[in-house]
């Protein structure tokens, strides 16, 4: 891809051609990229309901719907960098879940020696693991993790890479610095306290969903900004995370209370490419619309119910999720710790 290449998909229509993350253009060469879109399709590690590996997929086909610029930053971001769709990881060993790890991991140790951003749509929440493997092999990173669960257990039914166990295998090999770990919006039963008994005594700061409730996303965000410091850092998003309102169609629906306002674009300053992107990796997933069995892709915030609306909610830009370059790592590398280095960002809905 050239430099200064622009991504335009307006000359077609959107329901044209092949489909890929957000109608860029597919390369297959990461050292032509600043940023580079993956798929990431495994759910060899879900305990519960599968169908994860389907994910990029149905990303890449619903993201046909996004747009260029936002209305709140004004920023193009395929005019500040060159994004594309890198494809799927290849899952050559799909029915081995630890053979399926190493594909992953060696995939994403070719993408950083490339020096682009990987930014992925991924299966179950134990690619983190893998990738984690490739993008922090020679320090420790942080990590600012927004789920349900701590996802820092020993072992599920007899496995110790399950999608309930990547941050606590992170930590073991010398990965994941728990000192500079975030983990929001935590909630829900569990049938022992292994996993949030882990996180606190590792030293990870744990927010559980009562606490982000009372302090707000604003305050929130600068929590996460301190913790994590000015180090390199891994985000991981799990759409569980998501009152299950909003994300009928995750692995572990059965948690209420979720978290009903995602705002990780909101009036935060976005800059250059090139200036803000050091070392950076990101690995995810995401859903279909409301009513199938992926979830929704929309977000929703809390206003006062003296606005009006019924039970204090209300819509906002349902189409902002898919604006990954802008919204997946800018959120804390802007405001007043600005110098801080995000490394990774997965978004998981198991």
């Amino acid at each position: 891809m050239e430099e200064g290449h622009t991504n335009d998909p307006t000359p077609t229509p959107r329901y044209s051609g092949v489909a890929t993350f957000m109608r860029s253009p597919p390369v297959r060469d990461p050292a032509e990229l600043d940023i580079a879109l993956i798929g990431v399709p495994f759910d060899g590690g879900a305990e519960n309901r599968p169908g994860q590996r389907h994910g990029p997929r149905e990303i890449r086909n619903m993201s046909s719907l996004m747009r260029a610029v936002h209305h709140v930053t004004r920023v193009n971001p395929y005019e500040l960098c060159r994004v594309a769709d890198l494809g799927d990881v290849p899952m050559a060993n799909a029915f081995d879940l630890e053979a399926s790890h190493n594909d992953i991991m060696e995939f994403y140790r070719k993408v950083h020696a490339a020096g682009a951003v990987p930014l992925s749509a991924g299966g179950d929440h134990s690619v983190s693991l893998p990738i984690l493997r490739a993008i922090a092999a020679h320090r420790p990173v942080g990590l600012v993790h927004i789920d349900a669960h701590t996802d820092t257990r020993d072992e599920e039914l007899g496995s110790r890479f399950t999608h309930g166990t990547p941050f606590r295998r992170a930590v073991e090999e010398g990965l994941l610095d728990p000192k500079r770990t975030v983990q929001i919006g935590i909630r829900g039963a569990q049938n022992s306290e292994e996993g949030w008994t882990f996180s606190l005594e590792s030293g990870m700061r744990v927010i559980f969903i009562e606490e982000f409730t009372r302090l707000g996303v604003e305050a929130v965000i600068a929590e996460a900004r301190r913790v994590a410091g000015d180090g390199a850092t891994y985000v991981s998003f799990d759409v569980d995370s998501l009152d299950p309102a909003f994300a009928p169609g995750t692995d572990r629906r059965r948690r209420r209370r979720g978290i009903t306002a995602i705002r990780p674009l909101g009036e935060h300053r976005t800059r250059r490419c090139h200036d803000d992107v050091r070392d950076t990796v990101h690995s995810g997933r995401g859903g279909r619309p409301r009513g199938s069995r992926r979830p929704v892709t929309g977000s929703a915030t809390r206003v006062p119910q003296t606005e009006g609306y019924p039970w204090g909610y209300r819509r906002i830009d349902s189409h902002s999720w898919w604006r990954w370059p802008s919204l997946a790592w800018y959120q804390l590398r802007s405001g007043p710790n600005s110098g801080q280095e995000l490394c990774c960002a997965s978004w998981d809905s198991t």
